[in-house]
């Protein structure tokens, strides 16, 4: 309605109040998510020889041309690609480009609330598109709120929640971390952490340097549990926003993903190893994917390293499904992360000295694990608002689930790793009434223009 709105007023004083309620209330400027695909790009292209300032222009640019129905914005370069209707959404080998459609859906894409579809993944890249209701696979992060110039910014409502601490017996001995030096004065390595979307694992130790604590941060961390260095001081591994679950991948073996720890590391539990690798994979926003095989560990996504499938496709070099070490993997997801618009949960910080560990307390964290004879998705059973078994393959009885529920200190229940909290359910939300009532005399505006316009 509000794009509706824009488009029609041609009048600047119209646009403009339009455009100040958009920035007075971040809820219809949230109402935007999931319109956007980033490192991704439409092809083929149409003939075009356009250079624009940002994104938005570019979309306009499509609006505008006869034919187009996407576009590819170049942030290097300012280079604006148009592209029609049966044009397909492939990863970019190069950073910096944002891609969508000529009008953004609203409140949000439909991408940001269904789960994968029957028919996903197909045997070809073109059926397995065709599954979703907008013909394209969801991108990595589509979901998930960015900054002006791309960048994934700190979901402001589920701000952080606490999988994994050392104060609950995690080791955290994690590998592949990087030293922070340039704290502030009266800023902890936890709080920088937490202010950073892509920081999922931090910690403190005193063996570099005995005199003051050194702060170390990771993307996700490898090896946390038996990792060639010392016992640190503190550490956490964090999950910013949520994850919901879109596909059961047991029984599956997705190419490409990169080994986080091994069968060893959990004592051989294989319970225990999936809870700590769906940990993995939920505290890196970038991972989509994760596996625990009883023969190869635990795998997850890491676009850095790796690239799997896109779009998925049941394909041997995409996938393995009737194998020994398909066979072995007994727990495993296609996840999206999300920020759900809700109450704004604080960060769960105790004690901003962190050089007294008798100051910290438990932040509340509750892992819960339960095995379950006829589990989610089982072929036959799927319901609309229930994630199903990749590819339709039956889960076995005994089948390997986890779920991790956490709460606040104060003892209230926040929601469950893997869905979404029911209250935030839908994506839904009212308007206050003054931008109600902004959109009425916006609408009540157009009309006069194009009343006056075709007298």
């Amino acid at each position: 309605l509000l794009l509706t709105m824009l488009n029609c007023c041609d009048a600047p004083m119209y646009r403009w109040a339009l455009l100040v309620g958009c920035v007075l209330y971040n809820g219809i400027v949230w109402a935007q998510t999931g319109c956007f695909n980033y490192n991704y790009l439409f092809y083929p292209t149409q003939a075009s020889n356009l250079t624009v300032g940002h994104a938005r222009e570019c979309q306009s640019k499509c609006r505008q041309s006869a034919g187009c129905e996407h576009f590819t914005y170049w942030k290097r370069n300012g280079m604006c690609l148009l592209a029609a209707e049966g044009a397909n959404l492939l990863r970019t080998s190069l950073e910096g480009s944002v891609a969508g459609p000529k009008v953004c859906k609203l409140p949000s894409d439909p991408v940001c609330e269904q789960f994968a579809p029957e028919g996903f993944p197909a045997p070809t890249a073109m059926l397995s598109r065709r599954a979703w209701s907008g013909e394209q696979q969801p991108t990595n992060l589509q979901c998930w709120p960015r900054r002006p110039d791309g960048f994934p910014e700190p979901c402001p409502y589920q701000q952080v929640t606490v999988l994994e601490d050392t104060i609950d017996k995690w080791p955290g001995r994690c590998e592949n971390m990087k030293k922070v030096t340039d704290l502030g004065p009266q800023e902890t390595c936890q709080m920088r952490c937490y202010n950073s979307a892509l920081c999922g694992v931090w910690s403190v130790e005193n063996f570099t340097n005995p005199r003051e604590l050194t702060c170390w941060q990771a993307l996700h961390g490898t090896n946390c549990y038996k990792g060639q260095v010392p016992l640190p001081m503190r550490a956490q591994r964090i999950m910013h926003g949520s994850v919901r679950m879109l596909i059961n991948t047991m029984g599956v073996l997705i190419k490409n993903l990169t080994k986080a720890f091994d069968t060893n590391d959990v004592g051989n539990n294989a319970t225990l190893g999936a809870e700590r690798c769906e940990f993995v994979c939920s505290s890196y926003l970038f991972c989509q994917y994760w596996q625990y095989s009883t023969t190869l560990g635990c795998w997850v996504e890491d676009p850095a390293v790796k690239e799997v499938a896109y779009p998925m496709v049941m394909n041997s070099w995409a996938m393995e499904t009737d194998t020994a070490l398909a066979k072995s993997v007994k727990a495993g997801q296609y996840i999206q992360h999300i920020c759900n618009v809700g109450s704004r949960i604080p960060f769960p910080t105790e004690s901003s000295d962190m050089t007294s560990p008798a100051r910290m307390t438990p932040l509340g964290v509750e892992s819960t694990t339960s095995i379950h004879g006829n589990g989610k998705g089982t072929l036959g059973s799927q319901s609309p608002s229930q994630p199903r078994v990749i590819g339709g393959i039956p889960q076995a009885s005994g089948e390997l689930t986890t779920s991790i529920r956490y709460r606040d200190p104060g003892g209230s229940e926040k929601g469950t790793l893997g869905t979404q909290p029911p209250s935030q359910q839908g994506g839904g939300q009212q308007y206050p009434l003054f931008v109600r009532v902004l959109i009425v005399t916006g609408v009540a505006f157009c009309l006069a223009v194009m009343a006056g316009g075709g007298g």
